[in-house]
């Protein structure tokens, strides 16, 4: 994934943040408040990865590899899968 978004001017060597958007879905109108913090984060310099997939969360977050994750919580992650398999609880 890197190399493609590398190709494309997209990436560059810097922390990688996962925004996992939950009660703020990306497609529901109102997302300047995600914009915001994707647009702060990327004036950081960090390689932002946002998406909102439900049932592949922990793979994309392990293909990510993520420095951190900022979450927008609705409901639980994973069902307490997240932890465990990201190795943080």
């Amino acid at each position: 994934m890197r190399i493609i978004l590398g190709e494309h001017g997209f990436y560059k060597e810097a922390p990688r943040v996962a925004v996992v958007a939950g009660l703020h879905d990306p497609f529901a109108g109102n997302k300047e408040h995600l914009n915001g913090v994707i647009s702060a984060l990327q004036d950081e310099g960090m390689n932002v990865y946002p998406f909102t997939a439900q049932a592949k969360r922990i793979e994309f977050l392990e293909e990510i590899a993520p420095d951190a994750i900022v979450y927008f919580p609705h409901g639980q992650m994973m069902m307490g899968k997240l932890l465990r398999s990201l190795s943080i609880g």
